[in-house]
C-alpha cells in the first residue's frame, strides 16, 4: 500500500522516510498523481539518482528503482530529493568535512617535525584562526572496496510493523529506538489496540504505556492492565511519569507532581497488583524509600475507599520496616547456609541465573557440592528469560574457553561508568563452567522448541563474529545498528584504515580524535597520533591536524598503514575522542565519528567517501571521552565497543596524555567481556525448531546473512523471530 504524500504533509512524510530508513533500510513510494496523459519521468532521471546514492555507499532494489520509473518527472524530483537527503545524514556526508590540511594524507608526510611544531605555535597562539596554507586538489570518488547497501521499497503495513516489534522486544530499546516508536505511535494511533502489545521488557513497557497514555488514556489503560504485573512494574511507570526516567537506580528526589487522572491511572494498577500478589510488599521492600517518596505524590489517602489494597499497600510500606528478598538471601550467604540460599534463589529463576556463578563459588569455599547448585538450577532454568539464559551460557563458556583474570562491570543504565579490575578470586575448576553453560544451553532450546518451526534455514557464514543485540539500552545511534562486542572482517585488500571524527557547535568546542597503539598485554607499544604529535614515522601513521572550534563543523582524520601496524608488533589500535574544552558530548550539536577502508591512498582521493565508511555511529552520550571501536590487527578485525570513559577529574586537560590508563582499562575489559554471538542464537534456534541447513540462499525459507533477510543490524527482526 503507498501513501499519498499531499494527504500526508510533506514534513511528516520526510520524517516518515527517515524513520523507516533507520529501522529498516526501506523507502515508501507515495502514490502517483500521474494523469494519463502525463509521461512517466524519464528512465535516465532514476538511474542518475541511483548513481547518487552509490557515492554514499546506497544502491536502491529493483523494486524501488521501478517503482521511482513510475512517476512523473515532478513527483520523482520531490521523492528523490527527500530520499537522497535522509541518506546524505544517515551516511555522515557533510561538505564541510575538510582536515586542517586540506591535501591530507600527503601534506602531512612531506613536512618536517620542525614545520610541523612551527605551524602548530601558530595554530594555538591564534586559538585556531590561523589555516594551513596549502589548497586541497580536486579531489573524486574512487571504488570502494565494501559492497553497497541495498535500499529496498517497503510499505505502510511493513512500517507499522516496526511498533509492535520494538515495543515487544526482549531487549531494552536505543534512545533512537523509543524516539522512532514514539513518532509511529504518534502517527499511527488511529490504527493500534491492546493486542498489539505484549511486553516482554519491563523498561520498554513502562515507556510504551506512558508514551500511549499521553496520546489516548482509555487504550493506555487497557494495555496497562494486560502487560503490568508486578509492584516494580508499576513503580517504573510511576518514575516515567514523575521523572521522564525509568531508572530505578539513580532517580531525582524533586519529583515532578501528577494530574489527577494520572494519580488514578497508577493507583488502580497498584490495586490490581495488590489484590493478585500475596507478596507485594516483600517484592516491594527493595525499593522501599522510594516507594515513600512517591507515596508523598500520588496521595493514596485521597483514594482510600476506592483502592484499598494500594492504600493499604503504602500504609505498611511507609510505618513498617519490611525484609526484602533480596535482603534474607544476603543473610544466607552472610551465614554461609547454601541450602538456605538455593532454596530461596529457587524461589526466582532469573535471579537464580544471575547469581549462579557466585553461588558456584560459594559452594566451593564452604564445604558445599556445586554440582547440587547446578542440579537445582537446571529443573527452573526454562523458565529464566532466554535473553539472560543466552547472556549467561556465554559468560560460563567464555570462562572455560579462554579464561582471563579481568572483569568487566557495566552498571545499569550508565555506560560512562564503565569499568574493570583484576579478577584475583580462586581459580574454579573449569568443569563446573562447562555444565552451567549446558544447562542454560538446554534451556533455551527448550524455550526455542516452542516457537513455531523455521522450515529451511540458510546461513551466510560471515555472519560469524557478530554479537546478539541484547544491550541497546544505551547504543549509540548508528548506520546500521551493532551489539558491543562484534566483530567486522575487514576487506582483505584494505592497506590503510582512515579513521574519522565530525562535531559540529556553537563557541569554542574543541574535540581530539586520536590513536593510542598497544600489544596484546594492552602496554603501549609506539607513540600515540593525535593533535600533539601528527605523525608517528615508525609506523607512517599520520593525523591530519588539530582544529579547536566547529562553528560551522570541522573534521579529523587519522591514517592506519595495517602492515607498519604488524611490524612492529602492535596487536590493538584504539581510537579515542575527547572534549579538550570538557564540552560533554551530549551538549554538541552534532557529533560522530567512523572509519573508512582504503585499498590505497590516491593522491586524487576525496578525504571523506560515505561509500567507504565501514561504521559511522553517533557520539552523544553524557561523557567527554569515548572509544568506539578497536582495531585487532593480528585478526585484521574492527572490534565495536561503543564506550564512554570517565575521568576522576576534568580541571586538567582531557586527552590520552592525562587519562591514558582510563581509556587502556575500559578497553580491556570491554575487549575481555562476554558477548553472546548470533550465530549460536542461530544455530539453537535451528536445532530447537526442526530447521533444514541449506546450502544456497535460493533453497531458503529464512535468510541469515550480511545482505539480505535477517542482517546482524536488524535488531527488530532478531527479537521477533529468534527470541
Amino acid at each position: 500500500m503507498a501513501i499519498n504524500k499531499i494527504n500526508m504533509g510533506g514534513n511528516i512524510m520526510r520524517e516518515l522516510q527517515r524513520v523507516y530508513l533507520e529501522l529498516g533500510k526501506k523507502v515508501i513510494i507515495p502514490t502517483t498523481n500521474r494523469t494519463s496523459l502525463e509521461e512517466k519521468v524519464a528512465m535516465k532521471y532514476p538511474t542518475a539518482f541511483a548513481l547518487n546514492m552509490q557515492s554514499l555507499g546506497f544502491t536502491p532494489s529493483e523494486k524501488l528503482l521501478n517503482s521511482l520509473s513510475n512517476l512523473s518527472y515532478d513527483e520523482f524530483v520531490d521523492v528523490a530529493d527527500d530520499i537522497y537527503s535522509q541518506l546524505v545524514e544517515l551516511a555522515g556526508s557533510r561538505a564541510n568535512m575538510i582536515p586542517m590540511y586540506p591535501d591530507f594524507p600527503e601534506v602531512i608526510m612531506s613536512l618536517s617535525d620542525e614545520q610541523l611544531f612551527v605551524d602548530a605555535i601558530i595554530h594555538y597562539s591564534t586559538m585556531g584562526v590561523w589555516e594551513a596554507r596549502f589548497q586541497e586538489k580536486i579531489r573524486i570518488n574512487t571504488e570502494s572496496l565494501l559492497k553497497l547497501k541495498i535500499i529496498e521499497l517497503g510499505s505502510e503495513e511493513d512500517l507499522m510493523s516496526y511498533i509492535p516489534a520494538l515495543a515487544n522486544s526482549s531487549v531494552s530499546m536505543s534512545e533512537s529506538q523509543k524516539e522512532n516508536l514514539k513518532f509511529l505511535l504518534c502517527n499511527y494511533l488511529h490504527k493500534l489496540n491492546k493486542d498489539m502489545f505484549s511486553m516482554k521488557n519491563k523498561e520498554n513497557m513502562a515507556y510504551v504505556i506512558h508514551t500511549i497514555f499521553k496520546l489516548n488514556i482509555s487504550l493506555g489503560i487497557d494495555i496497562a492492565i494486560d502487560n503490568v504485573k508486578t509492584s516494580t512494574d508499576v513503580l517504573r511507570l510511576i518514575m516515567i511519569f514523575c521523572n521522564d526516567d525509568y531508572s530505578l537506580a539513580s532517580y531525582k528526589h524533586d519529583l515532578k507532581s501528577l494530574k489527577r487522572a494520572e494519580r488514578r491511572f497508577l493507583l488502580e494498577l497498584l490495586d490490581m497488583v495488590c489484590k493478585s500478589n500475596k507478596q507485594v510488599v516483600e517484592d516491594a521492600s527493595k525499593y522501599q524509600g522510594l516507594w515513600v517518596i512517591v507515596g508523598e505524590i500520588l496521595h493514596p489517602g485521597d483514594y482510600a475507599k476506592r483502592y484499598k489494597a494500594a492504600y493499604k499497600f503504602f500504609n505498611t510500606i511507609r510505618n513498617e520496616k519490611v525484609r526484602s528478598w533480596y535482603s534474607k538471601v544476603e543473610k544466607a550467604y552472610e551465614s554461609k547456609d547454601l541450602t538456605a540460599v538455593v532454596k530461596l534463589l529457587s524461589k526466582r529463576p532469573g535471579e537464580f541465573a544471575r547469581r549462579l556463578e557466585r553461588t558456584i563459588r560459594f559452594a566451593l569455599n564452604n564445604n558445599g557440592n556445586p554440582m547440587d547448585v547446578i542440579s537445582v538450577f537446571s529443573v527452573i532454568a526454562d523458565k529464566v528469560d532466554s535473553t539472560i539464559l543466552l547472556q549467561m551460557s556465554q559468560f560460563f563458556l567464555d570462562k572455560f574457553t579462554r579464561p582471563v583474570n579481568v572483569r568487566t562491570f557495566m552498571p545499569k543504565g550508565n555506560i560512562a561508568k564503565v569499568y574493570a579490575k583484576e579478577d584475583d578470586r580462586d581459580q574454579v575448576n573449569v568443569f563446573y563452567w562447562a555444565l552451567a553453560s549446558n544447562v542454560c544451553i538446554n534451556a533455551l532450546i527448550k524455550k526455542f522448541s516452542e516457537k513455531e518451526k523455521l522450515g529451511k534455514v540458510y546461513i551466510d557464514p560471515a555472519i560469524k563474529g557478530y554479537a546478539i543485540p541484547l544491550k541497546q539500552r544505551n547504543a549509540s545511534k548508528q548506520l546500521y545498528s551493532m551489539a558491543r562486542g562484534s566483530r567486522i572482517a575487514l576487506p582483505e585488500e584494505a592497506t590503510v584504515l582512515r579513521m574519522y571524527q565530525y562535531w559540529k557547535n556553537p563557541g569554542h568546542t574543541d574535540l581530539d580524535l586520536t590513536a593510542i597503539f598497544v600489544n596484546e598485554n594492552f602496554n603501549k607499544v609506539t607513540e600515540d597520533v593525535s593533535y600533539w604529535n601528527l605523525s608517528n614515522k615508525e609506523i607512517d601513521c599520520v593525523h591530519s591536524g588539530d582544529i579547536r572550534s566547529a562553528q560551522n563543523g570541522a573534521a579529523e582524520f587519522i591514517d592506519v598503514p595495517v602492515e607498519k601496524l604488524k611490524e612492529k608488533g602492535i596487536k590493538y589500535v584504539i581510537t579515542t575522542i575527547s572534549s579538550y574544552s570538557s564540552v560533554p558530548f551530549c551538549n554538541l550539536e552534532e557529533c560522530f565519528a567512523g572509519i573508512m577502508a582504503l585499498e590505497e591512498v590516491k593522491p586524487n582521493e576525496k578525504t571523506f567517501d560515505p561509500a567507504k565508511s565501514i561504521v559511522r555511529s553517533d557520539v552523544a552520550s553524557d561523557a567527554r571521552m569515548c572509544t568506539p571501536f578497536v582495531y585487532d590487527v593480528e585478526k585484521h578485525e574492527l572490534v565495536w565497543i561503543d564506550v564512554a570513559v570517565t575521568g576522576d577529574r576534568y580541571d586538567s586537560p582531557i586527552n590520552t596524555i592525562t587519562y591514558h590508563n582510563n581509556f587502556v582499562n575500559v578497553v580491556r575489559g570491554m575487549m575481555y567481556a562476554s558477548y553472546p554471538q548470533l550465530i549460536h542464537l542461530i544455530e539453537l534456534n535451528c536445532l530447537a525448531r526442526d530447521a533444514e541447513v541449506v546450502d544456497k540462499l535460493e533453497d531458503a525459507d529464512v535468510i541469515f546473512s550480511l545482505e539480505e533477510g535477517i542482517t546482524p543490524f536488524s535488531v527488530e527482526e532478531i527479537n521477533s523471530t529468534l527470541l
